[in-house]
């Protein structure tokens, strides 16, 4: 197993949520390379901009086994955290997720990785490696319901 986290963290963790029941509980059944590569970059593009600036932030790469983990999930269409992950997985210590949804089949994914998961920075202090509610406090508790998608983006 990798003695770092999972390069690939998000991914499953998008996957997971744009794979998912769709529309009346329909399921679109997966994402097509162009939708990958879209997901891929903007993870990528956002790793790269992190303030302050990362000495060795990695490039995110698509991993087949998070991805058929990830859709094996969705299709499941239970919108809470897999807990058996990081045990399902022969390749990462670690497989973090976070979740969206969408009503419509035609997403621009690198907007709404900015908007919901990035969006989040505003709440994560990473001098102090907190996370912060709507009104400044800080989550003393280790509760990052406030930032834990922006951190899963730049772990």
């Amino acid at each position: 197993m990798s003695a770092m986290p999972g390069v690939m963290v998000l991914t499953a963790a998008l996957l997971l949520a744009f794979a998912c029941c769709g529309a009346l509980g329909q399921s679109r059944g997966g994402l097509s390379e162009e939708e990958m590569e879209e997901i891929l970059d903007a993870h990528n593009y956002y790793r790269r901009i992190v303030d302050p600036v990362a000495t060795n932030m990695l490039k995110m790469e698509w991993d087949e086994e998070l991805a058929y983990m990830a859709q094996f999930w969705s299709s499941t269409c239970t919108y809470m955290e897999n807990e058996d992950r990081h045990s399902q997985s022969a390749n990462f210590d670690y497989v973090g997720e976070s979740f969206a949804a969408t009503i419509s089949y035609t997403v621009n994914y690198t907007q709404l990785i900015g908007m919901l998961w990035w969006g989040e920075k505003r709440f994560f202090n990473y001098y102090t490696a907190s996370c912060y509610d709507e009104d400044g406090n800080a989550n003393d508790d280790g509760n990052f319901e406030t930032c834990g998608r922006y951190t899963q983006v730049i772990q």
